[in-house]
């Protein structure tokens, strides 16, 4: 991904194919996550929220930049700085 700091063996890698749920906002308190910094500005009060298993920000838009991921294939040479998804990667 562009703004990753590893790459990954596999496309179906479960941190770039994100399982999106609801989670209703009574729960809300019980979990994890956090407010998304890109979705989450401002009133965001509802009645539930939009969260991932491997995410630790909630969502207020489905279609929010922090819930997609734009992947491209390369070279391992091009991966840089990079480790490997410990995941997919075996690392």
């Amino acid at each position: 991904t562009p703004n990753g700091t590893v790459y990954h063996f596999s496309e179906q890698c479960t941190h770039l194919k994100l399982s999106v749920h609801i989670v209703w906002e009574a729960k809300l308190d019980q979990v994890k996550y956090k407010a998304c910094q890109i979705c989450c500005r401002g009133d965001t009060k509802r009645d539930y929220y939009y969260v991932t298993n491997e995410g630790l920000r909630y969502h207020t838009k489905l279609d929010c930049s922090g819930l997609k991921r734009t992947v491209y294939r390369v070279e391992i040479s091009q991966a840089g700085e990079r480790t490997s998804c410990i995941r997919c990667g075996g690392g």
